[in-house]
């Protein structure tokens, strides 16, 4: 008997000569020209594009609007004692102070002890790399009063919530309390030169713009000819920007298989549906996580896996040993990566290989220690193009 993962359909191989490449960079173009944060005229141009799209192959579209919490990031900056200033970038979820003043203190990288070493509490810290949410946690925990983050040499938009979708009355105590920002490397090496001669006190300037406001939210769909179950497809409009790779490319990735199954409908055995979030990088996760709170019962039922896309095609790309995958689907998305690179890969699972609370973007990743187990843990695989090439990181 053929295990299901080595079965190979018999239309594959002419589908995937029907892939069209002039097809897949016109939906990058006309995406990746839109600034689409979540919420935004340029995001509902976006949403539109799509709609049009899918329903000109065939598809049924439902598209509503959601209300969401959302946090824009708009400014942040750090002011010196000589009255100097650096420009930073904050992050979504910070809060808003208009000078913040305290005493600034290096704490490395920001593990509970070096704040404990560095006696943080009441101070602002000054810490190496990323602000991901589990870090700028750990620094609220520590007592800071805020947090400059040291990065590179670009600074990276993040987002700093431990919180996966919008807050509940059970979560919004997890809210961040504290301001953050993120600066250059060498504006790092600038400030701890000024703390090699003293004690240095700094004042943080953040401005973000943190609210309820409606979000798009679509869904597409190809009726099952033989049985009701489908497999869900989804994938981030919102961006950071422009963001032509992330999550345009993934968004052309979509519609192009939805093209090409639509045309070959009468063959499908189940159903697919197409999800298309916003509120994924401001809302952390909010349009996937409404739709798991009202299609539970649903996905439960009837969804056979839960295949979620991001950042592929990205220049450079040619390894593909990890990807991310919940232990019941891992040994299906090891063989499609061995069947189409020939290449070997490891499935990766984070705690439990189940889906987080409230969450479909990304699988089975822990947040900083607050993850509970979903009642909806559907087999799921992440393919996004890997971590180390043309400046991108794949935080899949």
């Amino acid at each position: 008997m053929t295990a299901a993962w080595d079965y190979r359909d018999p239309l594959e191989a002419a589908l995937s000569a029907q892939v069209s490449d002039k097809t897949l960079m016109e939906h990058v173009r006309t995406i990746g020209a839109l600034e689409r944060e979540s919420g935004s005229p340029g995001e509902a141009q976006a949403f539109d594009y799509i709609e049009r799209t899918l329903k000109s192959y065939g598809l049924e579209v439902e598209r509503r609007e959601i209300e969401a919490y959302i946090s824009l990031p708009l400014e942040g900056r750090v002011h010196l004692p000589d009255c100097g200033t650096i420009e930073g970038l904050t992050h979504s979820f910070s809060t808003s102070v208009e000078a913040l003043e305290g005493e600034l203190v290096d704490v490395g990288d920001g593990r509970p002890a070096d704040y404990a070493r560095a006696n943080a509490a009441g101070k602002i810290a000054l810490v190496n790399g990323l602000p991901a949410p589990g870090r700028a946690w750990v620094a609220q925990q520590a007592g800071t009063l805020g947090q400059i983050f040291v990065l590179m040499d670009h600074l990276h938009n993040m987002i700093v919530t431990t919180i996966w979708g919008t807050p509940s009355p059970e979560t919004a105590w997890r809210i961040p309390a504290v301001p953050c920002l993120s600066v250059l490397g060498a504006e790092g090496q600038r400030l701890r030169a000024l703390l090699t001669r003293g004690p240095v006190n700094v004042r943080m300037t953040t401005r973000v713009r943190t609210g309820w406001m409606p979000i798009p939210h679509l869904v597409g769909e190809l009726v099952g000819r033989h049985e009701d179950r489908f497999l869900l497809f989804s994938g981030h409009v919102d961006s950071w920007h422009y963001g032509a790779m992330d999550n345009g490319t993934a968004n052309a990735t979509m519609l192009e298989v939805a093209r090409l199954l639509a045309g070959r409908r009468d063959a499908l055995r189940r159903g697919i549906r197409f999800a298309f979030w916003s509120g994924h990088s401001h809302g952390r996760y909010a349009g996937s996580a409404w739709y798991a709170d009202h299609a539970w019962r649903e996905l439960h039922q009837r969804c056979v896996l839960h295949l979620n896309v991001d950042s592929t095609g990205a220049r450079g790309a040619t390894d593909y040993s990890v990807l991310h995958a919940t232990e019941d689907a891992q040994r299906f998305a090891e063989t499609v990566v061995a069947d189409v690179t020939g290449q070997r890969s490891r499935g990766r699972r984070g705690t439990g290989a189940t889906f987080t609370p409230r969450r479909f973007d990304e699988p089975g990743v822990a947040c900083s220690g607050h993850m509970d187990r979903s009642p909806c843990a559907l087999p799921t695989v992440c393919y996004a193009s890997p971590p180390g090439h043309s400046g991108f990181e794949a935080f899949a």
